[in-house]
């Protein structure tokens, strides 16, 4: 069951950048022969995280979880409620952020 439409389908954009293909590409190059009724979004979203701590580390993989699962550890799935909007902006984008600029720091020409 998919607890919030909104970031389950931001989970899928981060699973799409990180291998640098669109869904409907990464679900056919799969495995094109499964039958697509036994296979849910969950199950690719299985498949599709397990390289991921490698190439961007645990934080990626973990926000990519969260906001699949929309588990931000406040039992609540509407973002209207503030407490998970809080725990949003702490899980997801401040994480992001401080990728980012990790990132941008060690790329620094010196």
């Amino acid at each position: 069951m998919i607890r919030n439409p909104y970031t389950f389908t931001l989970g899928i954009i981060l699973i799409e950048l990180a291998h640098q293909k669109p869904w409907k590409l990464l679900k056919d190059e799969d495995r094109p022969d499964e039958d697509d009724a036994f296979v849910t979004k969950f199950d690719l979203v299985d498949r599709f995280t397990v390289g991921m701590t490698t190439l961007y580390g645990i934080n990626y993989k973990k926000i990519v979880r969260k906001c699949i699962n929309c588990d931000f550890g406040e039992g609540e799935y509407d973002l209207r409620n503030p407490r998970l909007r809080m725990a949003f902006y702490r899980d997801v984008v401040c994480v992001l952020e401080k990728m980012e600029q990790d990132w941008v720091e060690l790329h620094k020409e010196r």
